[in-house]
């Protein structure tokens, strides 16, 4: 009986496959960070970040490094067999963190050079794509203090202003998503250098409808509102706001303001003339964070708080609302809940030409429950 149960288990293991797929790292180059420029001649300009361990002095310790290759060529594809030869090992993509995008090539179709990602099985659909005034390659160029790894750099940048309601998750997964869907659009961080280039900042979200970036953007407060109106909420959500009139700059003048808790109900409606109205209600609960008045502890200042900021961010919201309509960024899905809710009329609607014109109606209604225990 045990002759028979061994005689099974070698049958069995002919039937097993070898490592026939396997990738050894030591044959590879990880690219951490990528950047994809649209040259003046048309062509494309691609680079790449790839950490390196170099000996060190003393004791023969290991020192990080990075190099940074680029070429050009017609297609991505083409510039990365470009990159094969002149680096060690093979080029790889499976660790890839950010993908930068510089402006020119942004407003042209992105899935064009996202294409060889989107093929490859290998590659790293979590990476977070960006969009860089200017040129891409400016940036995976930046000299950092410290000698800090760019991509890494970027990421914590990135996941800090995640939990500050400024920049959402959208990685090369989901906005390929977006991109076939015709009734939602996408959002992602807009990145600008410094003047003297030694320096980068997010300074707020780009605006795509479709594959193509439509030149415009959201600041950071904007950024803000906006994901609190499509219901994305970081760790905190900080608004600084002026609520006295007075000539005079001064800091007494603001209010600084962070968002607790939050409900959002976003409502469309198709009348029978075909008119499509759309309505965005925002409760938010908030606490105070700054403000040099001690009278917070009066009955009448809260009340009187309370209704300047909701005034101030549904205007803040309304100026998000018409922003994003000018792009053409159906950023918040108001397609995707008609073709959902409404399919007849979403059949006879041209979105092109009709979300720009349809009534998008925001409100905010704000409650401070909190304000520090100065007061």
């Amino acid at each position: 009986m045990k002759g028979l149960k061994y005689l099974l288990v070698l049958l069995c293991l002919l039937f097993l496959s070898g490592c026939w797929d396997q990738n050894p790292l030591k044959d590879s180059s990880l690219a951490m960070a990528s950047s994809s420029d649209l040259r003046s001649d048309g062509k494309l300009l691609y680079a790449a970040s790839f950490p390196r361990s170099t000996q060190g002095g003393k004791g023969g310790s290991q020192q990080q490094i990075v190099e940074i290759v680029s070429a050009t060529a017609n297609t991505p594809r083409e510039a990365q067999m470009k990159i094969d030869s002149k680096i060690s090992g093979t080029f790889d993509s499976s660790k890839l963190r950010v993908l930068l995008i510089g402006e020119a090539l942004a407003k042209q179709d992105i899935n064009l050079f996202l294409d060889v990602l989107y093929r490859n099985p290998k590659t790293a659909l979590s990476a977070r794509p960006a969009v860089v005034e200017g040129m891409a390659i400016d940036l995976i160029n930046l000299k950092l203090i410290g000698g800090e790894e760019i991509s890494k750099y970027l990421i914590n940048s990135m996941q800090s202003l995640q939990d500050l309601t400024i920049v959402n998750h959208e990685n090369i997964e989901s906005i390929f998503a977006k991109m076939l869907d015709p009734g939602q659009d996408f959002l992602i961080p807009y990145i600008k250098l410094d003047k003297n280039k030694s320096r980068a900042s997010v300074k707020g979200l780009a605006m795509f409808h479709g594959n193509k970036y439509s030149g415009k953007h959201l600041t950071v407060d904007q950024s803000i509102m906006y994901h609190l109106m499509e219901n994305e909420k970081g760790k905190m959500a900080r608004f600084t706001k002026k609520v006295i009139s007075s000539p005079r700059p001064s800091m007494n003048n603001y209010i600084t303001v962070n968002v607790k808790k939050m409900k959002r109900k976003l409502k469309v409606e198709v009348k029978k003339s075909g008119e499509i109205n759309a309505h965005i209600h925002l409760n938010l609960k908030m606490d105070v964070i700054e403000y040099p008045h001690n009278r917070l502890a009066s009955k009448e200042e809260i009340p009187k708080l309370n209704e300047m900021l909701s005034k101030e961010l549904t205007k803040e919201a309304k100026t998000v609302i018409k922003k994003i309509q000018e792009a053409n960024c159906d950023g918040l899905g108001i397609g995707r809940r008609i073709i959902a809710f409404y399919p007849n009329r979403w059949k006879k609607l041209n979105w092109e030409v009709d979300y720009p014109k349809i009534q998008i109606i925001p409100s905010v209604h704000v409650e401070i429950i909190s304000h520090g225990i100065t007061d």
